[in-house]
């Protein structure tokens, strides 16, 4: 901003009457703040929620058309009009996981990264910043 911005600027506030701010300026300001916060904060659990939904639902979905084909492969689900069966698929079973030691290890490596990340959160979780700079 150059000097005779400023100085225009100055020259019109100047010329506002000096009028004392209400005594419930500072108060009713940060309602204001507060309020406009929590809206903020509302709106993106909202987003989150949906986000949560629609994965939940994709994930459905999928499982579903999954299921309906493996079942209409191994006619144990009828078959929509029209829809080509498709060839014989395996039949799906869960591995022993004793009999698999890479199986049984990811398995442990990831429980053991939960517990410690849950650790972590509990510790840490109460000094991080609630909100970020410049958000509001």
């Amino acid at each position: 901003m150059n000097t005779s911005a400023k100085d225009r600027l100055g020259m019109l506030f100047g010329r506002l009457p000096a009028e004392p701010l209400p005594d419930t300026f500072r108060s009713d300001l940060m309602e204001k703040i507060r309020a406009e916060a929590v809206r903020l904060r509302k709106r993106r659990e909202r987003y989150a929620l949906y986000g949560v939904i629609a994965a939940s639902a994709a994930l459905l979905l999928v499982a579903a058309v999954t299921l309906y084909l493996y079942g209409a492969a191994h006619g144990t689900a009828g078959v929509a009009a029209g829809m080509p069966e498709i060839p014989d698929m395996p039949p799906v079973g869960f591995p022993n996981l004793l009999v698999h030691p890479v199986l049984l290890f990811v398995a442990g490596a990831a429980c053991l990264l939960l517990a410690f990340d849950y650790g972590l959160r509990k510790i840490f979780g109460p000094y991080r910043q609630k909100s970020a700079p410049n958000e509001l």
